[in-house]
């Protein structure tokens, strides 16, 4: 073999094969969050969640690192509780902020760069359809509706609105101040479920149903300029420095557009009280998953699927050495599938390059 090939092929190896810590982050189990709910019209959005209705509901966990609670712990402290009725979905959140900074004011405004507040949420588990919603110290929204992944082509449509969202915020402090420090703000929003469709025409859930969801905190470094605040610089390249993204449940990767990544929502109300249990469905979605990272961190180097998977991929996933699974691969260079079948029930899964997972219920049940 000519040494450039070898130096190309050894290369390839340690980009692939030296990253199982990325691969064991992606692995992680998302959290969950058991939302509990409330009569109709309980709530008044003012951005002050204080209500005692709001106050019997828990607080998630702090925010981590989006890759990860192997990353640095976040600076300032960030946390979220959920609700529901029959009519909407809704989220308070409490944001740290010694230094409360916001510029953009126009709604649609591209809102991640400010410091923000994000929730991210998909309502149909069979449906690649989901829904973001942005919003800075000021109250402004950037809400938009993503028909698959960006990673998967997927192409934002912004002039969608959730129709009938309501958003309110309460600072403690004072916004673009630089002569005081601030404690940070809050957030309420009223999320309609009729609003989370493109027609407008989204179903509320039952209780007992499973939605996927994840909260985001961007937050940049500033320092102060004249009587306001601006991002700093990196030194040498004279470039803003980058962002901080703050979540919920980890990602695994910077990147929140990874909707299989994001934390169980469970809806629950007086009848049905329950946590979300994963089950033999999610172990196998968890490692076509697991294939679909490999595969895509593979291509975005060589332009290539592999034709065989690295070691350590068993090692991640419980599924590829659970007898109760026939697992058929079937790649090559330029396309690959996997399904994963239970024996017993006859469920299975499927996922190829395109991110499509395909599923279905057992036989009996059909």
């Amino acid at each position: 073999m000519p040494k450039y090939l070898i130096g190309f092929a050894l290369l390839l190896a340690i980009n692939l094969f030296a990253q199982p810590v990325l691969f064991k982050r992606l692995s992680t189990p998302p959290l969950q969050y058991s939302c509990n709910k409330i009569p109709d019209g309980s709530i008044t959005i003012d951005g002050n969640p204080i209500e005692e209705i709001w106050q019997k509901a828990t607080w998630t966990t702090p925010f981590q690192d989006i890759e990860g609670p192997d990353l640095q712990s976040p600076t300032y402290t960030t946390k979220a509780k959920i609700l529901w009725d029959n009519q909407a979905l809704y989220v308070a959140a409490d944001l740290q902020e010694p230094h409360l900074w916001a510029t953009l004011k126009n709604h649609d405004d591209i809102i991640f760069h400010d410091n923000d507040f994000e929730v991210f949420l998909s309502g149909n588990p069979s449906d690649l359809e989901y829904y973001e919603i942005e919003v800075n110290a000021l109250n402004t929204i950037f809400d938009l509706l993503l028909p698959k992944p960006y990673r998967d082509l997927g192409h934002p449509n912004i002039p969608w609105n959730v129709h009938e969202l309501s958003t309110a915020v309460q600072i403690n402090g004072t916004i673009n101040n630089n002569n005081d420090t601030d404690i940070g703000w809050t957030v309420e929003m009223r999320i309609p479920f009729k609003g989370l469709s493109l027609d407008q025409t989204g179903k509320t859930p039952s209780a007992g149903e499973v939605w996927r969801i994840n909260f985001s905190r961007v937050q940049y470094d500033v320092i102060s300029k004249e009587t306001g605040y601006e991002k700093q610089k990196d030194p040498k390249t004279g470039k803003n420095l980058p962002e901080h993204n703050w979540v919920w449940s980890p990602q695994g990767i910077i990147d929140m557009h990874f909707p299989e990544r994001w934390g169980y929502l469970v809806f629950q109300d007086e009848q049905i009280k329950s946590n979300f249990l994963p089950d033999i469905d999610v172990q196998m979605e968890d490692a076509l998953w697991l294939i679909y990272y490999i595969q895509r961190e593979n291509f975005k180097s060589t332009k290539t699927y592999l034709e065989t998977l690295p070691d350590f991929a068993s090692s991640l996933s419980a599924a590829f050495n659970n007898q109760d699974f026939t697992i058929n691969l079937n790649f090559n260079q330029k396309s690959w599938n996997a399904q994963i079948t239970h024996k017993l029930s006859g469920t299975f899964r499927s996922l190829d390059q395109s991110g499509i997972l395909k599923r279905t219920k057992p036989l009996a049940e059909k």
